[in-house]
């Protein structure tokens, strides 16, 4: 079940306060090789893609951002896929799914998961090759306000994945994608930092305990 998240929350920090779509998965006491952390802008809003999306029948599109948020939910939890050269759409081929999702200004960012542990020569090509990668959604149940139209504006839709490629094959080309601590290795490190933290932490606390115990016996038997 979807729940609202606060934008701190997210992968994708925003300085921009807004609320968006997502959900928690349980924690792990270490780092799960194949749940790697990404994130990214699936699309613009509010503006015409830099070229046809598959299925516009040769028509540039645009969502406007009331539409996207109506269909915020039903980003969570849809699948993440790749061809094998990047270069299109393959959505028997999943590499992650999204978990969170939300707007702002006029980027959709989504993050979530990769598998690392399934496509590790992949997902490390999406990390050495993000400045050259980006997003492109895939939609179902679209109505549009007019055919007739150069550009469509899509009036309904609901999102039913998306795939990782090169920004020139995306019909924006001003998405982007991130896999962030896509290394096992830095994962571990990373979570034995914050367990050493939580252990420095609880020594700390201990310690200013026995003082304040140890304070108030002596102040105790000093009144005798």
């Amino acid at each position: 079940m979807s729940t609202l998240l606060t934008i701190d929350r997210y992968l994708h920090r925003s300085g921009i306060s807004l609320e968006g779509i997502g959900i928690d998965l349980p924690e792990l006491a270490e780092p799960h090789p194949n749940r790697i952390p990404f994130r990214g802008i699936l699309t613009k809003l509010n503006q015409p893609s830099t070229r046809p999306p598959g299925g516009s029948e040769g028509h540039r599109v645009q969502i406007p951002a009331d539409v996207a948020q109506a269909a915020l939910n039903s980003l969570i939890g849809m699948p993440v896929n790749f061809s094998d050269d990047f270069s299109d759409h393959e959505k028997r081929q999943p590499i992650g799914t999204i978990t969170e999702a939300h707007i702002a200004g006029d980027d959709l960012n989504v993050s979530g998961y990769l598998y690392g542990k399934n496509f590790p020569s992949e997902v490390a090509y999406i990390k050495s090759n993000k400045a050259n990668l980006g997003m492109s959604y895939e939609i179902g149940e679209v109505e549009i306000d007019s055919t007739d139209s150069t550009i469509w504006t899509l009036n309904h839709l609901l999102f039913t994945g998306a795939a990782i490629l090169y920004k020139d094959k995306a019909a924006y080309q001003q998405t982007s994608v991130h896999a962030a601590a896509d290394d096992i290795h830095e994962q571990l490190l990373v979570a034995h930092v914050r367990h050493l933290g939580l252990q420095i932490g609880r020594l700390a606390t201990s310690a200013q305990r026995t003082r304040a115990w140890k304070t108030r016996k002596f102040s105790t038997h000093s009144r005798r």
